[in-house]
């Protein structure tokens, strides 16, 4: 009776990375499936215009800051509740408009104080 050789062994495994035996580049390359991808890049997109309008406040130094302020705390409370950061842009433009919102409130404080003094001084010199 013949008896019938046994297979021959399965191949080695490549190496990881690239050919002969260099890393990959890595550009665009996921090591796992993020079912939260297409919300955040939904965030990421609309981070962008809390930055336009956080940037924007502070050059025409007018009433987007607190817009760009709650639309910036919006984003980064979603991308909390899906276990991400909030994205640069969106801190970048949140922080905009904190400070565009602050001078608009020392304006106004300013605006209030000197009308209270022109009132005092002009109802005592009369």
């Amino acid at each position: 009776m013949s008896s019938i050789p046994p297979p021959p062994p399965p191949p080695p495994p490549p190496p990881p990375g690239g050919p002969y035996g260099q890393p990959s580049p890595g550009y665009g390359y996921q090591t796992g499936y993020d079912p939260n991808q297409g919300a955040y890049s939904a965030l990421e997109s609309r981070s962008t215009t809390v930055l336009v309008l956080g940037i924007l406040s502070l050059v025409i130094c007018g009433l987007l800051g607190p817009v760009a302020w709650s639309m910036g705390n919006k984003i980064k409370q979603e991308a909390a509740a899906i276990g991400r950061d909030e994205p640069g842009n969106c801190k970048g433009g949140r922080i905009c408009g904190i400070i565009a919102t602050a001078l608009i409130v020392l304006g106004v404080v300013a605006f209030v104080l000197i009308a209270v003094v022109r009132v005092a001084t002009s109802s005592n010199s009369g």
